[in-house]
């Protein structure tokens, strides 16, 4: 984003975007299933954030968050095809039976 911001003064610094992209702080305010996969080698998340991001979803009902042992950023998709897809046939296929908070 702030990458291709035009010329001038970007809307946020770099530490503001940082902090206002932090997925885990934004996890309340879900209203549709939401399925999250993180594992420790994020190189994007890393190993705290991808604790972090566990810890806020807890108890969350419509955000459903997967922790693989590696797999990176989107390394799920090529080192785990198959289980990727039956990971979004059963989310998908599940995702309309999420109750909503009380």
């Amino acid at each position: 984003l702030l990458a291709h911001w035009p010329a001038g003064t970007p809307p946020l610094s770099i530490d503001a975007f940082i902090a206002a992209a932090e997925p885990s702080t934004r996890l309340t305010a879900i209203r549709r299933p939401l399925l999250v996969i993180t594992a420790p080698d994020d190189p994007v998340l890393g190993e705290a954030s991808s604790r972090t991001l566990v810890a806020a979803a807890n108890g969350l009902p419509y955000v459903n968050v997967l922790t693989t042992a590696d797999g990176g950023h989107i390394g799920h998709l090529g080192r785990y095809a198959q289980w990727l897809a039956d990971t979004f046939d059963r989310f998908f296929a599940n995702a309309p039976l999420t109750k909503p908070r009380a």
